[in-house]
């Protein structure tokens, strides 16, 4: 998505609508689909994908029959977790096995 914070509320809706319209369409639903699916009107759908406002409860609809209402959750994060924890989940490249001192220990007349 390319929302930035210059773009206008209206340019914000046409771009939400337009993401909307582009995962309707990459699962195969209609427009009719959707509205049967997330029991919106027909009208306020083909409106939203044109850019026009929509009801938040709509929205919210619209994204739960997509399967997208859990990323809800990144619209405004929880202030009580550091960024850190929003970022992918960090893996580690490599293993280093901790250094050991290889001591010997021997008395004289032991053979090696």
């Amino acid at each position: 998505m390319n929302i930035e914070r210059s773009m206008t509320s209206g340019a914000i809706i046409h771009e939400l609508g337009t993401q909307i319209k582009n995962y309707r369409i990459s699962r195969q639903y209609t427009q009719k689909d959707l509205a049967e699916r997330s029991g919106v009107s027909l009208r306020s759908i083909s409106r939203f994908e044109r850019g026009e406002d929509v009801q938040l409860g709509n929205l919210i609809k619209i994204l739960r029959s997509l399967d997208l209402v859990d990323n809800l959750n990144m619209l405004i994060p929880d202030v009580t977790k550091s960024p850190s924890y929003y970022l992918e989940s960090t893996t580690k490249k490599r293993v280093r096995k901790k250094k050991t001192e290889d001591k010997v220990m021997f008395k004289w007349g032991d053979e090696l």
